[in-house]
């Protein structure tokens, strides 16, 4: 009697399919496919530091200690980066990079996407490398000055190598506290200024929603798609709310709802299409404490992996039926009990998972290419 197995070896990240014995309980074995599990992310931090960051929280707050905008957000993702750091392989770029002479210089990639082979130790230590950077900005090489040259920054990330991936999902997680201006080919006389009114004072600070839509429709095509985060109090202003809406729905992680509770605040929940869409559609923050929140919310929705966690495409008729095999370092796999310390598995919906807990799960989270581990799941089925 043949069966269909799904080895999955962690260096590599590939499966094929071989005959085994079923158990003694099954007559044959039909459909067990395990589906292996999927690279970690890429994921571009694009971090505003324009002049604007130095702004209060509280306009009215008059105390030699005001919270501003960029002490606010180092906050937060010193929080966002201290629990999702192994998420994805992260990289972080910062804009603009001013000058005394042109406040709208394009961004800068100052840590490009760590090269990990998805070992959660080395993901961590390169999202503590970049908090560190994201601490030190206002002072030093990374002062915050300059105007928001949105759509050349996002224009300069679209070109990177490291974040085109085809075995990858690619992210840029844009945070901005303002509207992108910056686009010297606008016409003040005619544009529509980031401030709301016209004509504008000048060229570079007409709002360039167009440009910046664009070149986020051009990431899309390469199959990037951006996050965008909005902090502060301008980006709930009714001039940059279609703004960032715009942003959030060309860049394909739009905030999804099924009723407007899941959107909080005063948004409702529209239909769109077939889809659903908080009314804000992107994140939106106006203090350290809401912008953790929405990091939170971003964090859980990425399609991280947990490396002890198996995801089945179908539900055994009974969990006696799942057979468990594993081999350390590239051993040939041996058959593991079910058990606290082991694996136990877990239903979900119409599926379920295996979760590996204590040594296996610890050398699944430990894996390489010099410590590879090899996993089969083998799912049988009477007929």
């Amino acid at each position: 009697m043949g069966a269909l197995a799904a080895l999955a070896c962690l260096s590599c990240q590939t499966y094929d399919f071989e005959p085994v014995q079923p158990l003694a309980i099954a007559q044959t074995t039909i459909g067990g496919t395990v589906v292996t599990r999927k690279a970690k992310p890429n994921i571009m931090l694009v971090v505003d530091k324009s002049g604007s960051m130095n702004d209060k929280i509280d306009p009215g707050c008059s105390s030699g200690s005001c919270p501003t905008r960029l002490s606010e957000m180092k906050q937060a993702m010193d929080t966002f980066l201290s629990k999702y750091g192994d998420t994805g392989r992260l990289g972080l770029a910062v804009f603009p990079n001013a000058t005394q002479l042109d406040a709208c210089v394009k961004g800068q990639v100052v840590t490009d996407i760590v090269q990990s082979a998805d070992v959660d130790a080395e993901l961590k230590a390169a999202a503590s490398s970049i908090n560190d950077t994201i601490q030190s900005i206002g002072s030093g090489g990374l002062p915050a000055v300059g105007g928001t040259p949105t759509a050349a920054t996002l224009a300069e990330i679209g070109k990177l190598a490291s974040l085109q991936s085809p075995d990858r999902d690619d992210f840029v997680l844009l945070l901005t506290d303002g509207l992108p201006n910056c686009n010297a080919s606008l016409d003040r006389k005619t544009c529509q200024c980031v401030t709301g009114q016209t004509p504008c004072d000048d060229n570079r600070n007409c709002l360039d929603q167009m440009q910046v839509v664009n070149t986020i429709d051009s990431l899309r095509q390469k199959g990037i798609r951006v996050i965008v985060v909005g902090f502060g109090a301008d980006t709930g202003a009714s001039i940059a709310l279609p703004v960032l809406n715009a942003m959030a729905e060309h860049g394909g992680f739009a905030r999804k709802c099924e009723t407007a509770a899941d959107c909080g605040g005063t948004d409702t929940c529209d239909q769109v299409g077939t889809e659903k869409y908080c009314s804000t559609r992107f994140f939106q923050a106006a203090n350290a404490q809401e912008l953790a929140t929405k990091l939170s919310e971003i964090g859980a929705l990425l399609p991280g992996v947990d490396p002890c966690v198996y995801e089945l495409e179908s539900k055994p008729e009974d969990p006696r039926l799942l057979a468990v095999y594993v081999g350390l370092d590239g051993a040939e796999p041996t058959k593991v009990e079910p058990g606290p310390d082991t694996w136990t598995f877990v239903e979900t919906g119409n599926a379920g998972s295996v979760t590996f807990t204590g040594d296996i799960c610890q050398n699944l989270r430990n894996a390489s290419d010099l410590h590879p581990v090899n996993v089969e799941i083998r799912l049988v089925q009477p007929l």
